[in-house]
């Protein structure tokens, strides 16, 4: 959700503007994205540890995967920012125990 916020208020360019004052309103899209992902696998997660969901193993890790993919082809651009998150939903999914 910082993303998001960071978008509209972060002065990224030479001139001042910010993200969505460059590019329009439709970035935050784009922006959104990670947050998207980021919830699916916090889902998948919380389904794996508390029912031991199969299906909750293969949600996040899908996610992560996608946020993954995401994460190196905006590595120029955003992709830097959400690369820590990506990194530590990776770990979660390591770490997290199934019943």
């Amino acid at each position: 959700m910082l993303l998001l916020v960071g978008a509209a208020t972060v002065p990224l360019y030479s001139d001042g503007a910010t993200l969505v004052e460059a590019n329009g309103t439709g970035v935050l899209y784009v922006v959104a994205v990670p947050a998207v992902l980021g919830l699916a696998a916090y889902g998948g997660l919380h389904l794996k540890c508390a029912r031991g969901s199969g299906a909750g193993s293969v949600l996040a890790a899908a996610a992560i995967a996608l946020l993954a993919g995401f994460t190196l082809l905006s590595m120029l651009s955003i992709g830097i920012f959400v690369l820590p998150a990506t990194l530590l939903l990776a770990l979660a999914a390591a770490l997290t125990p199934s019943r």
